[in-house]
């Protein structure tokens, strides 16, 4: 699947409490690399995710 591929996806939005402490940090981080916060959510999610089903296999 090629980006544009990835930008026609369709998104859903979700609503999460996360502690305000970690939202500070996680907003400076993707102000310094120039990427909206969602960006890395994504990013983390994805590699969450990875990381678990490569565990269930085991």
């Amino acid at each position: 699947m090629s980006n544009s591929d990835d930008q026609k996806q369709v998104m859903s939005q979700i609503s999460l409490k996360i502690p305000r402490d970690l939202i500070d940090r996680y907003d400076k981080y993707a102000r310094s690399k120039s990427n909206p916060r969602s960006h890395y959510m994504r990013e983390a999610l994805v590699e969450y995710i990875e990381r678990r089903e490569k565990e269930k296999e085991r």
